[in-house]
């Protein structure tokens, strides 16, 4: 089972042709000494095939105050954003079913653009 605390576990996942190659934390709040206070999101970086195009995702780490069981998300693709949007805490459960639809709409986005 996914959840926020043990996101890192996705790296190395393949999908339909996408390796997740990189998770790391996005930090906006830090003392004089630079030390994390809190940290604001994660992101994780969908590398496809030959490293020809790059999807990322950004998810809030913190539930969004609006909705209190979703996490805010954004979506790249070769560093332009396409989406934003919130997946619930039940929805990022589902390990498969999180990467399988980010993969999906990445390649749409693809074939699209």
């Amino acid at each position: 089972m996914l959840t926020i605390k043990n996101i890192k576990s996705l790296k190395g996942t393949q999908c339909n042709g996408w390796i997740i190659k990189f998770i790391s934390e996005g930090v906006y709040l830090h003392d004089d000494d630079l030390n994390i206070i809190k940290t604001e999101y994660y992101s994780i970086t969908f590398v496809s095939g030959l490293g020809s195009n790059i999807g990322r995702i950004l998810i809030g780490r913190e539930y969004d105050s609006a909705y209190k069981t979703q996490y805010r998300y954004i979506l790249y693709l070769n560093q332009k954003k396409f989406d934003t949007g919130g997946i619930s805490k039940y929805g990022l459960q589902d390990k498969d079913g999180f990467i399988q639809s980010v993969v999906d709409t990445l390649d749409y986005q693809l074939k699209n653009k």
